[in-house]
């Protein structure tokens, strides 16, 4: 009896002790998962906190922001209204110079620009008081004045531009002004950014037919930047294209605009020429060729017409 009651007292103990060690094992793992649950709390608050001082940083950033252009604007309008009272006395006081203080001033004036070709616009009040031969007079005094003067043939613009009001002036001669004040200075390179967006078609057939008459006659290389493909096949002689800064092809208009599926991959498009000639081998017209230009388009239709094919597209 005394065994079986040591061995029923050792079964219990170790069940006991069994059952004190899972007990101590949960509770270790409870406080263990609430420590980390604190831990994670603290952490999320830590997180909201600097959430918080980010957006009240970037507030203030905001509020200073808005403070220094308040304080940028009020000193603009201060010097815009400075600067136009101090124009409008100066007008006063010139308008009532006489002819003699005018040529005066102009003579003043004009050799601080011996070394820059210039186009010299009068107002309406000083050009009333000069004569023609007082304007002549000025243009063989400073030859920078007719260089001008022929920069502006070059442009297509008459000679009346150069007694106007630049605000006189339409978008389109305002264009062509700023281009004859670079042609003015002979460069020999000209870089055009988009140079025709915003005209109509025949402006813009206007202003690419004087780049070229430019690269042409002048000796110009023009580096014309553009999303016009109609442009690029008509008047390019080497193209490079770029996508988001990066060179991605280079080569004549004929290589670039070979392979359509990749132009419509960059959002390029095809020349209207060439989407044309594409309709007529839609409806059978057999043809390799990539007409670049309308006059190549022209001979195209006119040779397949010569040899019995049917350039009509029903």
């Amino acid at each position: 009896m005394t065994d079986y009651s040591q061995l029923k007292d050792s079964i219990l103990e170790q069940a006991h002790e069994k059952g004190r060690k899972l007990v101590a094992e949960a509770t270790a793992k409870v406080q263990a998962e609430a420590q980390l649950q604190e831990a994670r709390l603290v952490e999320e608050k830590l997180h909201q906190r600097a959430v918080q001082l980010q957006t009240i940083e970037r507030r203030l950033q905001r509020e200073s922001q808005q403070i220094e252009n308040q304080k940028r604007q009020s000193t603009l309008v201060t010097k815009q209204r400075v600067l136009k009272e101090l124009f409008a006395d100066a007008y006063h006081k010139m308008a009532t110079w006489s002819r003699e203080e005018e040529l005066a001033f102009l003579h003043r004036v004009l050799p601080r620009y011996a070394d820059q070709a210039m186009v010299l616009t009068l107002g309406a009040v000083t050009a009333e008081k000069l004569t023609d031969q007082d304007r002549q007079d000025l243009i063989e005094a400073y030859p920078q004045l007719q260089l001008a003067k022929e920069t502006l043939k070059i442009v297509g613009l008459p000679e009346e531009v150069l007694h106007k009001s630049p605000f006189d002036l339409s978008g389109g001669q305002m264009r062509r002004v700023a281009i004859a004040g670079v042609l003015a200075m002979q460069p020999e390179v000209l870089v055009l950014d988009e140079p025709t967006a915003g005209l109509d078609p025949k402006g813009r057939l206007e202003m690419m037919e004087m780049f070229a008459a430019l690269q042409r006659e002048k000796g110009i290389t023009i580096v014309l930047v553009t999303h016009q493909m109609n442009d690029v096949s008509e008047y390019a002689d080497y193209v490079i294209v770029c996508e988001k800064g990066t060179v991605v092809k280079t080569g004549t208009p004929e290589e670039v605009f070979a392979d359509a599926s990749w132009l419509q991959e960059k959002q390029l498009g095809l020349p209207s020429t060439i989407q044309f000639v594409e309709k007529l081998k839609a409806k059978g017209f057999q043809t390799d060729a990539r007409p670049m230009n309308l006059e190549a388009l022209a001979d195209l239709l006119v040779s397949h017409s010569k040899n019995g094919g049917d350039t009509s597209a029903r």
